[in-house]
C-alpha cells in the first residue's frame, strides 16, 4: 500500500552517494595474495589444529568436529570463530583423498550434507566432509535482528506495491545491519574460501577434491583462482554464471521460469485432445491468462492469480509431472466442482515452495558482494517489465530491490581464473535456480568439461540424475572427465494416464520424491 514512508524511502534512495568498492579482502591486494597463498606464522596454529572427532548426533555415522579459524583474517591474531565440520569415513581403507561436499546457499548448513552419499560409490575413495560455513548453524552464528518485513507476493503488483518493495529492503537492511557475534564485513565468498583452505590442512591433506552445489560452485573455482595449488579434482553441479554475481543471476531464474512454462505450453499443445487448452503455445498461454484473470478477480479456495503465477513457475519445472499442472487447469476451468476442489488443493503446497524465504543474514551479506544498482529507477523499470513478462514463480521478486541498495557499492566478485587441473560442470537445460547458460559460462571461463543434462527442469543433477551421477563418480574416483559435448537425458516425459491416482496424490508422490517442503524435507531456496 502507498504512504508517505514509501515515497520518502524512494527519495531517499534517489540522493544516495555511490561509495567505495568493498573488496573481497579487507587489506591490499598483495596482503591479500600473501593470505591466498601461504600460509605465515600467524596462521599457523590455525592450520595446524588436530580436531578430535566424536559421532554426530543423531547421526549413527557421521563424525563431528569443531575447529576456529581466524574471524577477520587481515588480523590473524585477532578474535576467531568456529567452524563446524563433518565427516563420512570412507567405506575402504584404500582411500584417495577427501571430497569436500557443499550444498550451496549462501547461507545453508551443510553439516549434515555428507549423509546424502552414503550409498554413493564415492565412499570407495574419499572421506566425504562437510561443513557449515561461517555465519550457519552450528558454526559461529551471524544472525538477523527483529522481524523481517514480508516481501510482496502479489506476481504482477501495481506501482504503489513496487514502491513498496524498497521499504522491505531498507527494512531487510536496517534487520541484519548488525547479527549476533559475528561482524557482518567478515562473511564473504573468500573468507569463506579461507575457511576452506584451513579445514583441507587440518584434514591433512597437500590437496583436496570438492564437489559444489549451485552457490557452492562459485565457491569451488573461487578455491581454485586462490589456492590453485590446493585443488585436486572438482565438479561444480548446477553452476551460477560468474558474469551475474549476482543480481543478475536471480534475474536470470525468472527467465528460465518462463522458458519452463513455454516449453510446457508447448507439449500440452501437441496434446490438445487430451487436455483442451489450445493447440498451440500461444493458445495454451492465453487459456492460462484468461483463468488467472478470472482468480484475480474470484478467487477459489485461497488460490489467485498470484498462487496460480507462483504454481506454474515450480510445477512446469518437472518434465515426468508436467500433466499436472494441465489437469489442474482444466479442472479449474470445468464445471465439476469436486475436480476444481482437488486442483486448488494441488496447487497450494507447490505453489508455497516459490513464496521468498524470510531474511537469511548471511544470504543478505554475501549477495552484496555483487554490484547492485543505486538508481531506484532502475528496479522500477525492471520490476515492470518482469511482472508483465516473468509473472511465473513470482519472478518480478527477483528483479526487486533488497538491502544491498542501501549499501556501499560491491566489487561485482572476484575475477575467476584457471591454474589448476581440468575439471567438470553440470547443468541442467531448464534448471530455475541456476540457468543452463550460467553453466556454459562456468565451464568457458575455467576451461572445464561442460556435461549437459537435457530437457530437465531439476536442480543438483547428482542428486536428481542416475546418468549425471555415474559419470560424476567416474570422474572423481578415476579421473577419467566425460567427453566433449557430453550429455545425459533428464526424465521421461508424463505419461499418457495415471489409473487410480488423484491431481492430489500425484502432487504429493512429486513433492516427496523431489524433497520439496513438508516435514523433514529440503526445501528448495527461492533465490539460490
Amino acid at each position: 500500500m502507498h504512504n508517505k514512508g514509501s515515497a520518502a524511502a524512494v527519495l531517499r534512495l534517489l540522493v544516495v552517494v555511490v561509495g567505495v568498492a568493498a573488496l573481497l579482502c579487507h587489506d591490499s591486494a598483495a596482503r591479500c595474495a600473501e593470505m591466498s597463498h601461504t600460509a605465515p606464522g600467524a596462521y599457523k596454529a590455525f592450520y595446524t589444529q588436530q580436531p578430535e572427532w566424536a559421532p554426530c548426533r543423531p547421526s549413527t555415522t557421521l563424525e563431528c568436529t569443531v575447529i576456529t579459524v581466524p574471524q577477520d583474517y587481515a588480523q590473524p591474531r585477532g578474535a576467531t570463530l568456529n567452524l563446524a565440520i563433518s565427516r563420512l569415513p570412507a567405506a575402504t581403507n584404500h582411500r584417495r583423498g577427501s571430497l569436500l561436499v557443499n550444498p550451496g546457499g549462501p547461507g545453508v548448513s551443510g553439516l549434515t550434507f555428507p549423509l546424502a552419499f552414503e550409498e554413493s560409490r564415492l565412499r570407495a575413495g574419499y572421506d566425504i566432509i562437510g561443513f557449515d560455513p561461517r555465519g550457519v548453524g552450528r558454526s559461529t552464528r551471524l544472525t538477523c535482528t527483529g522481524a523481517a518485513p514480508p516481501l510482496p507476493s502479489d506476481s504482477r503488483p501495481d506501482d504503489r506495491e513496487l514502491i513498496e518493495a524498497f521499504n522491505v529492503a531498507e527494512q531487510r537492511e536496517m534487520n541484519c545491519r548488525d547479527g549476533g557475534d559475528l561482524p557482518r564485513s567478515t562473511v564473504t565468498s573468500a573468507d569463506s574460501v579461507r575457511d576452506m583452505d584451513i579445514i583441507r590442512s587440518v584434514l591433512g591433506e597437500s590437496r583436496i577434491s570438492m564437489l559444489g552445489f549451485s552457490y557452492a560452485t562459485y565457491l569451488t573455482a573461487l578455491y581454485g583462482t586462490m589456492f590453485p595449488d590446493r585443488l585436486d579434482r572438482n565438479v561444480l553441479d548446477s553452476s551460477v554464471g560468474p558474469q551475474w554475481i549476482w543480481r543478475e543471476q536471480f534475474m536470470q531464474q525468472a527467465i528460465a521460469a518462463r522458458e519452463n512454462v513455454e516449453a510446457w505450453a508447448d507439449w500440452v499443445a501437441a496434446r490438445h485432445v487430451r487436455f483442451i487448452l489450445g493447440e498451440t503455445r500461444a493458445q495454451v498461454l492465453a487459456t492460462v491468462e484468461e483463468l488467472g484473470a478470472r482468480l484475480a478477480e474470484q478467487p477459489r479456495d485461497g488460490v489467485d492469480r498470484s498462487v496460480l503465477d507462483a504454481y506454474l513457475g515450480i510445477a512446469t519445472r518437472y518434465r515426468a509431472a508436467w500433466d499436472l499442472p494441465a489437469e489442474v487447469i482444466s479442472a479449474l476451468r470445468g464445471p465439476d466442482r469436486g475436480s476444481a476442489d482437488d486442483a486448488t488443493a494441488a496447487i497450494k503446497p507447490l505453489a508455497a515452495v516459490s513464496l521468498p524465504d524470510s531474511a537469511n543474514a548471511v544470504f543478505d551479506a554475501v549477495v552484496c558482494e555483487g554490484i547492485w544498482p543505486r538508481d531506484p529507477a532502475t528496479y522500477l523499470t525492471d520490476m515492470r517489465l518482469y511482472r508483465e513478462r516473468y509473472p511465473y514463480g513470482l519472478g518480478v521478486l527477483r528483479a526487486a530491490p533488497n538491502g544491498c541498495l542501501f549499501r556501499t557499492a560491491g566489487s561485482g566478485g572476484a575475477s575467476l581464473t584457471r591454474d589448476y587441473p581440468q575439471g567438470l560442470v553440470v547443468q541442467g537445460t531448464g534448471d530455475t535456480q541456476t540457468r543452463y547458460e550460467g553453466g556454459r559460462q562456468m565451464a568457458a571461463a575455467l576451461g572445464h568439461r561442460l556435461l549437459t543434462v537435457t530437457d530437465t527442469g531439476d536442480h543438483a543433477m547428482f542428486l536428481s540424475n542416475f546418468c549425471a551421477r555415474s559419470l560424476v563418480e567416474d570422474y572423481l574416483l578415476s579421473g577419467a572427465l566425460p567427453g566433449e559435448g557430453s550429455a545425459c537425458a533428464g526424465e521421461p516425459r508424463a505419461p499418457e494416464s495415471w489409473p487410480g491416482r488423484t491431481i492430489l496424490d500425484r502432487t504429493r508422490e512429486l513433492m516427496d520424491r523431489k524433497r520439496l517442503g513438508g516435514s523433514g524435507h529440503k526445501r528448495e531456496p527461492w533465490t539460490r
